[in-house]
């Protein structure tokens, strides 16, 4: 283990070495709009693959950003590099402190304590022992552990160690392997996180997408940006399903089925683990839904005369017309966190000891996704500032076919995420990076164009972390269910392959010529089904499915 990391340090020094090397002997004019605006975000995505660390990879991106910038305009070494130490910690101050950049990282803490003191307290966990009196079998096992992937939608890492290590006494009972147990809580964890109305994703993508929403005026904040992108956020939606048909017609094809002829055996006794108080769980999760759709509701104009609660169109409206989405997020954490606090202090008995270093520890798991906020906006602001964008625009604008580049996206989207292990990195490099490029596509006007787009990057980023041996969601699926890593990556890559397929075949593709959603998705929909009908039929005549 310490020589290959003694290897990948080996190889970001050399990679990181040389991207500079070749600034200063290449770089001869302003790298303002041309191609050396695509070195930093290059390295970003390279050395994350080399190294696995992203923190790394985005704070050399932004430091050779940087200095690429100060020294095509010098082109004085010394210059340079004290310029570029400098305009480095401009950008990551800038990014940290701009307000509304700190309601987001606000959110993100609070959601992220308020999962910490929810476990604590026993309440998740009193969530899910509540569901499992409804398992009577095989079937009704996975369909409540896919349900609680669903239903603990407010964070992935959260969702893979609650319901991987609470369910693996009921799965092993009923004979679930491992390795099917993985895969039902991998893919509900990113997929279900990722599309949910509030959840610690919707910070990150909220940043992301506030960002551009201000730099292109597109007169709508970044949470409207994220309900315009839900609609085609196909791979997300599509392998929900899929898991759930897998579940209810009750078949697997190949190398899961092979490790569902072998699970593995009883977990001795099956005593429900004790303590803990459901109302510490439900209290907290409904006062933030609450409170969200409520002020959004009232700040988007909901409580007119002519609005209906009940009608989907005024919902729409309301959700884009409500400009303090960021705001409202970050306050209904923070309440929803107090009452968490309060539930776990007086409901639960918890110490203020106890609750303290339960603060700590949303402290520290709040750390690295805040880093990475942080990092990522100022890469931003860095293609900004060397007009990465419109060098990208400038050079395919003309030359990209506008119909085959919501594929294309997200498949460049998914080979990132693959590589480099994160959903969240490739969003963060690739979205500054194509939006605008569909931009100019569209021809300049914010649309459903732009949202497929959009939309395609946060799909393809989930789908390659999926299938991703170092992605930390697929490690910690791994860790909290007890299943050997590389069989968990052979037995869901297939099913993340085809899922990921199907979305490109009956979403990217055809609504990128312009075909209806209504149209294409329920053809989706039949095809999973029908998938799984043949499957099961093939098995019941004796053949082999590999």
């Amino acid at each position: 283990m310490s020589a290959t990391r003694d290897r990948k340090t080996t190889r970001a020094v050399v990679l990181i070495s040389l991207s500079f090397l070749a600034t200063v002997f290449f770089l001869k004019t302003p790298a303002a709009a041309t191609a050396w605006g695509l070195l930093p975000p290059a390295l970003a995505i390279f050395l994350a693959f080399v190294s696995g660390r992203l923190s790394v990879s985005l704070g050399s991106a932004v430091l050779l950003g940087s200095f690429v910038s100060v020294y095509g305009n010098t082109q004085n070494l010394l210059a340079a590099g004290t310029g570029a130490f400098v305009k480095t910690g401009q950008y990551f101050y800038g990014a940290a402190s701009e307000p509304g950049n700190l309601q987001i990282l606000g959110f993100v803490f609070f959601i992220l304590s308020m999962v910490h003191i929810m476990t604590v307290s026993g309440g998740l966990h009193a969530l899910v022992r509540s569901l499992q009196r409804w398992i009577i079998g095989r079937r009704s096992a996975e369909f409540v552990t896919a349900l609680l992937g669903c239903l603990i939608f407010i964070d992935d890492y959260a969702n893979t160690m609650i319901v991987g290590s609470t369910m693996k006494k009921v799965t092993d009972k009923y004979k679930i392997s491992r390795e099917k147990l993985a895969f039902l809580v991998d893919a509900t964890s990113a997929p279900i996180a990722g599309v949910a109305l509030v959840s610690t994703w919707i910070g990150y993508e909220v940043g992301l997408f506030s960002d551009m929403a201000e730099k292109f005026s597109w007169g709508v904040d970044g949470y409207s940006v994220f309900l315009d992108a839900l609609h085609f956020r196909f791979y997300c939606f599509l392998m929900l399903f899929f898991v759930f048909v897998n579940v209810l017609v009750g078949v697997d094809f190949g190398p899961m089925k092979e490790f569902e002829k072998s699970p593995i055996a009883e977990s001795g006794d099956d005593d429900e683990e004790a303590g803990g108080h459901l109302l510490c769980a439900i209290f907290p999760l409904g006062l933030l839904l609450t409170l969200v759709f409520t002020l959004l509701w009232r700040d988007g104009g909901g409580f007119a005369p002519e609005k209906s609660v009940f009608s989907l169109t005024d919902w729409r409206q309301v959700l884009t017309q409500s400009e303090n989405g960021i705001s409202i997020l970050f306050v209904s954490s923070l309440i929803s966190y107090v009452l968490a606090f309060l539930l776990a202090l007086f409901l639960s008995k918890k110490g203020l000891g106890q609750l303290a270093k339960t603060f700590v520890d949303g402290v520290k798991s709040a750390w690295l996704p805040i880093m990475i906020l942080v990092l990522a906006w100022s890469l931003k602001e860095v293609c900004d500032d060397l007009k990465t964008g419109e060098f990208i625009v400038s050079v395919l604008s003309d030359r990209v076919n506008a119909a085959w580049m919501p594929l294309s996206i997200f498949v460049v989207s998914a080979i990132t995420a693959f590589a480099t292990g994160t959903s969240w990195g490739t969003m963060a490099i690739l979205i500054p990076t194509v939006t605008p490029l569909a931009v100019a596509v569209s021809g300049g006007s914010y649309g459903i164009y732009v949202s497929l787009c959009l939309a395609a990057i946060l799909d393809g980023a989930i789908m390659g972390d999926h299938c991703s041996p170092i992605s930390d969601t697929t490690i910690m699926s791994c860790i909290s269910t007890e299943c050997d890593l590389l069989n968990h990556v052979k037995t869901q890559l297939p099913y993340s392959m085809i899922v990921g397929v199907v979305a490109l075949l009956f979403g990217y593709l055809p609504v990128g010529f312009g075909l209806s959603l209504s149209a294409t998705l329920p053809l989706a929909l039949i095809f999973i089904v029908t998938l799984f009908l043949l499957v099961k039929s093939w098995s019941r005549r004796g053949r082999l499915i590999v």
